[in-house]
C-alpha cells in the first residue's frame, strides 16, 4: 500500500485539492502531515491535511505533480 498526503482547501472562490506527496508507510505520511499541518494558518478552518491509503497498483492522476492543485469550484462537481 501507498499513502498519499493531500491538502483540502475550501473557499468562496472554489475548493482545491492539492497532492503534497506520496509515501511508502503510514508513519512517513503522518510525519509529513505533521510538518504540513504546522504550516497552515491558525485557527485551522476551511483547510485540512489528510493521509489517504491507496493500493499500489492504483495510479493517482489528480494532479500528476505533487504540489499542484485541482480546483472544484467551477468544475461542475459541485452542481
Amino acid at each position: 500500500m501507498k499513502w498519499v498526503l493531500f491538502l483540502i482547501s475550501i473557499s468562496a472562490n472554489g475548493d482545491t485539492l492539492s497532492r503534497l506527496g506520496e509515501y511508502d508507510t503510514m508513519a512517513e505520511c503522518f510525519r509529513a502531515w505533521s510538518a504540513a499541518d504546522k504550516k497552515l494558518p491558525s485557527p485551522k478552518v476551511n483547510n485540512r491535511v489528510i493521509c489517504v491509503r491507496v493500493a499500489d497498483q492504483l495510479a493517482i492522476f489528480f494532479p500528476a505533480d505533487p504540489g499542484s492543485a485541482m480546483r472544484f469550484g467551477d468544475s461542475g462537481f459541485d452542481q
